[in-house]
């Protein structure tokens, strides 16, 4: 069994026989989509969503790999948050990489919730503001 179905349960949408589909996707609160993916090889658990799209700037058109900044995460010293645009698409992508081990039904459920008011912090700082003021939507 994967760490995901062990967090989650058996993939609703997976035919009998056939593994579960990777990533999954879950809806937090009405408006937030996050994915969550298993690297099974290096025993970790990511959750991620796409906020956005960065506006068009220099540094970025300028590109041709993601650019990314990587942190640790507060609440455990092996897991990793991470901050990824990709320069072709300028999407955002928020993520975050845990062991295995230190992810558990309730630490999943906290963080979910926390990764989805990064989420929603993040749509409103990425929303562009117009000559007048007013925010493109």
């Amino acid at each position: 069994m994967s760490a995901i179905e062990s967090l989650l349960g058996p993939d609703p949408g997976a035919h009998a026989g056939q593994p579960a589909r990777t990533p999954r996707t879950l809806l937090v609160g009405t408006d937030v989509l996050i994915h969550l993916q298993e690297d099974e090889s290096r025993e970790e658990v990511t959750l991620y969503s796409v906020p956005g799209l960065m506006q068009e700037v220099a540094w970025l058109a300028e590109r041709t790999d993601a650019w990314s900044h990587v942190l640790p995460h507060h609440a455990h010293e092996q897991a990793v948050c991470a901050l990824i645009v990709n320069p072709g698409t300028r999407e955002v992508f928020l993520s975050e990489t845990w062991p295995r081990a230190a992810l558990d039904r309730v630490t999943l459920g906290h963080e979910l919730t926390a990764h989805a008011e990064r989420h929603r912090l993040w749509q409103r700082m990425l929303r562009v503001p117009q000559d007048d003021g007013v925010l493109l939507e």
